[in-house]
């Protein structure tokens, strides 16, 4: 420190560098900042030696120690204070959990401005000072003028010497300062009555698992959780009235208020700040605010709480696409005192896995005792994640302690995720492969001995509650009983690993849940399979008839017009069509209420950040919402709520390209209560639909209903959107005012540009970066933008003229090769235009990593399309009527360039980092 302030005060700029970077991350440094200038200690004299040698030329001295008896000379500097309030006083650096360090560089005025939010007492800090939160401790109590003791760096941290000093330091103490890993080595008996004496605990650097923060509080610890970054400062605290135990909720103070945005990232807000903070010392948005990465849920019940979930570079990525944040679990299994480390793993994987370190006290167990002993942790953990999120057993692997040398971290303390992911590689491809072994199993069972099994291991894996197993029939469709993606592999994986199906295991597919969705045929299936036998389950046209059938009779009862929209029912509003559509609706001058029926809890706050994300009027003055299930008759909303309706929109329906079309079973039922609804209240209703419903039905598709079964593309999706134009068509033969809306696709808006990076087109756009190629398609793109897409719809809603289809679809067509491919390239993106088999290789042949490469996700999805070439033009939807009904179709263009840039530019800038 007095080097740095020495140095400071002679004008230069010192850039603090952690002992624990590599060489090479140091050199990288040094490069970024063009600093020439090396000080270091006698200690890290190994390690400057091998900086020079990465680095070409470079002046090293050793760090000078002994200031009391050096030279003193009389120097004479002149400095210019004006410009130094406005330069840099030092550089920090990141962590690096994600590549080489990233240089940060803190002005005087801001880091000054940071200081003054001190807490004026004598504290004690581990945390070192080479990083922003230990240096901010540091100036804190510097400008405060109190005492401030600093934990040895170079001692390892440990119970027994934290333990001494707080000890002998005694009642002088009035803060602490530290990590999350110090405050678990004092959850002993002796360190939380150490703790107790401190006016304030306060941590930070990374999450406290609950269950340590709950022991400390509920023992009387004062703990409060810190927030902060190098890039903006301190931001929150958890500081709180007596009495309050809600020690992991931040709150955001009055002054910060104007410049923290909350940006929707899933199930989470990431914290974005805008220009204009104070400690705000660099800029990674267009607007000049600066994107955090940082993960919070909001308060279920108080909104100006915030909850650090973790960095949105921690992340997986499924296979299928599900996303999982793993710090949750990591925390609650580290919690257990016989657990050095926990690292969940999974990226581009049917399912997540845990590596899991032991204290060395528990070396001796084998990893089955061991696993055994932390299972009811491991339980815990499973129980608070997302069912897609739990780990099963096969997938759990115990290291030697040992491993946790092995183990790359962060100053903080935090394992390196992408180092750790990178060591251990070859083991958690074992863990998959292991899973993934179809060789077989010996349990036989007899022809009804099958369902009972089957049923068992159903409810099981979707831990359905008593009341679902009581309702689960041979004839329910298992994705209704709540099985997912990661369900069905872990249905699959144990039918091959324990069933003897004499010696056809290899034949059953992964996706056989999906092939087979309910007891009755997923049994005689593989009954047949044992038996040497072939079974056939019925056609998918069969299942469409079937649920038209049980579905689709209803009893004559004309509906009296229901006039101009004045009270509206939407569902879908947290999706990003929703989210315009209720944006739209609430511009038309006589819409006096809106009602969003969502999923899950807190339906207001998911409307709001659903409007929020895409970067609309969050104004919901006029907006109720409720938690609705759809698949019951009232939608589990008391029908009071809903007095008024005269306007139904559906705009929910799940998007799963999997399924088979018997598995939209809830969709279609759901579809079914809202049009008995709008038969009760003399609502119109409109349903969205998709031209997947009619892409095999002609060359040139007329705005009617169609005639056959046959006329929808062959995928379960489509085929249930044409089920529900069916169900459509017969209420408005039977009375009500039901229209049917066939989308086309949508592409971002026409402000911002923002197009979900996770559909298909998105991902094949996005291998310019990953292989730098992109497939020259012989495609005719007739793309509309999100928002023009809504205010059509909304157009349509609002004619008195009474129609049955409309095709919500750009009448102006945009060529991929000879106009998109052109387009992409001058918005900045570099690739080169190849074939499509070509394209398809190079993406088989590119990196495998999902997280690197996310195209290759739907590698088999786009084999099946552009492996054999296309024959006969495209498929044409006429807007002839819908133009007439809707002047925002009448007016839409082709895509332009300004519009794809603008897509790029969301891209590259935020969806793509």
């Amino acid at each position: 420190m007095v080097a740095q302030f020495a140095l400071g005060r002679l004008g230069f700029t010192v850039l603090l560098l952690s002992p624990r970077l590599s060489p090479a991350a140091v050199s990288n440094l040094l490069q970024q900042t063009r600093c020439q200038d090396l000080v270091h200690s006698e200690a890290l004299l190994v390690k400057a030696q091998a900086v020079a040698t990465l680095h070409g030329p470079l002046r090293a001295a050793a760090l000078f120690t002994d200031y009391r008896s050096g030279p003193v000379p009389e120097l004479a500097i002149d400095l210019d204070l004006d410009f130094e309030t406005h330069t840099s006083c030092n550089i920090l650096h990141s962590s690096g959990s994600t590549g080489f360090p990233k240089p940060i560089r803190n002005v005087h005025e801001s880091f000054i401005y940071n200081a003054k939010n001190h807490f004026d007492m004598r504290g004690f800090i581990t945390l070192p000072l080479y990083h922003n939160h230990g240096m901010s401790s540091f100036y804190r109590a510097l400008y405060a003028g109190k005492v401030l003791y600093i934990y040895e760096p170079n001692v390892p941290l440990s119970e027994r010497k934290l333990t001494a000093v707080l000890r002998h330091l005694g009642s002088e103490l009035q803060i602490f300062y530290g990590v999350p890993y110090a405050l678990k080595l004092l959850a002993t008996a002796q360190g939380i009555e150490l703790l107790k004496r401190f006016e304030i605990v306060m941590f930070g650097g990374s999450a406290c698992p609950d269950a340590l923060g709950e022991l400390l509080v509920n023992r009387g610890v004062s703990l409060v959780s810190h927030y902060g970054a190098t890039e903006v400062g301190q931001l929150m605290t958890s500081f709180r009235e007596a009495g309050d135990k809600e020690w992991n909720w931040l709150r955001p103070p009055a002054a910060l208020l104007p410049y923290l945005q909350w940006r929707p990232r899933g199930d989470a807000l990431e914290a974005v700040i805008a220009d204009g903070w104070k400690s705000k010392v660099t800029s990674n948005q267009p607007d000049g605010s600066y994107a955090t990465r940082d993960l919070f849920v909001r308060h279920p019940t108080k909104n100006d709480r915030f909850k650090y979930v973790g960095r949105l570079d921690d992340w997986l990525v499924l296979v299928n696409g599900e996303k999982l944040n793993p710090v949750q679990f990591e925390q609650t299994v580290q919690s257990d005192p016989r657990v050095a480390e926990a690292v969940v793993f999974g990226a581009g994987q049917p399912a997540a896995g845990l590596m899991i370190v032991p204290t060395r006290d528990h070396e001796a167990l084998s990893e089955d005792e061991f696993l055994e002993l932390v299972r009811p942790t491991i339980d815990a953990a499973n129980a608070q994640a997302e069912a897609h999120a739990q780990i099963a057993p096969e997938h759990i692997r115990v290291l030697a302690p040992d491993a946790i040398v092995d183990c790359p971290k962060t100053d903080k303390g935090t394992v390196i995720r992408a180092a750790f992911y990178k060591k251990f590689e070859p083991l958690i491809h074992a863990v998959y492969e292991d899973a993934q072994a179809t060789s077989g199993g010996s349990h036989e069972l007899a022809e009804g001995e099958m369902r009972p099994w089957l049923r068992n291991l159903l409810l099981e894996v979707t831990k359905a509650t008593p009341v679902d197993a009581v309702r689960f029939t041979d004839d329910t469709d298992f994705f209704t009983l709540g099985l997912d993606s990661l369900g069905a592999y872990r249905v699959f994986s144990r039918i091959v690993k324990a069933l003897d199906l004499g010696g056809r295991a290899a034949e059953v597919p992964g996706n056989v849940c999906f092939e087979y969705p309910n007891l009755r045929a997923l049994g005689s299936y593989l009954s047949a399979l044992g038996r040497g036998e072939t079974y056939r389950k019925g056609s998918e046209l069969e299942e469409m008839q079937a649920l038209i059938d049980a579905y689709g009779t209803f009893a004559a009862r004309p509906v009296e017009s229901a006039g101009a929209p004045r009270v509206v029912l939407l569902t879908g509003a947290t999706g990003s069509l929703g989210a315009h559509l209720l944006h739209q609706l609430l511009q038309v001058p006589g819409v006096e209420k809106v009602y969003c029926l969502n999923r899950g809890s807190n339906p207001q706050a998911r409307t709001r950040e659903s409007l929020e994300l895409r970067g609309l009027d969050a104004t919901l003055e006029r907006v109720e919402s409720f938690s609705a299930d759809l698949t019951r008759p009232d939608f589990g909303v008391d029908p009071e709520l809903l007095r008024g309706v005269n306007l139904v929109i559906h705009n929910a329906w799940s998007v799963n390209f999997n399924l088979g079309v018997a598995s939209f079973d809830g969709q279609v039922q759901g579809l079914r209560h809202l049009l008995d609804f709008g038969f009760e209240v003399g609502a119109r209703c409109f349903f969205v639909s998709s031209v997947s419903a009619a892409a095999r039905s002609a060359p040139v598709v007329p705005e009617q209903h169609l005639n056959r079964l046959t006329d929808a593309q062959e995928m379960g999706y489509a085929r249930s959107k044409l089920v529900g134009e069916r169900l459509c068509q017969r209420a408005h033969e039977a009375g009500l005012d039901a229209r049917v809306l066939r989308v086309g696709q949508i592409v971002g808006d026409t402000r911002r540009g923002q197009w979900n990076a996770t559909e298909a087109i998105p991902l094949i756009i996005r291998s310019a970066v990953s292989i730098g190629a992109l497939p020259a398609l012989n495609d005719k793109l007739t793309w509309m933008p999100i928002d023009l897409v809504a205010q059509t719809v909304v157009d349509i809603c609002q004619t008195s003229e009474r129609h049955d289809v409309y095709h919500v679809v750009n009448p102006r067509a945009l060529d991929w090769s000879a106009e998109l491919l052109p387009m992409l390239a001058s918005a900045g993106l570099k690739f080169e235009a190849v074939s499509p088999r070509t394209w398809l290789e190079r993406l088989a042949h590119g990196n495998p990593d999902p997280a690197v490469n996310p195209t290759i996700k739907l590698l088999d999805f786009f084999k099946a399309k552009y492996t054999k070439p296309r024959t006969g033009p495209g498929v044409f939807y006429e807007t002839c009527v819908t133009e007439r009904v809707s002047d925002t179709l009448r007016a839409v263009s082709a895509p332009d360039a300004d519009l794809v840039r603008k897509m790029v530019e969301y891209w590259t800038t935020e969806a793509w980092k």
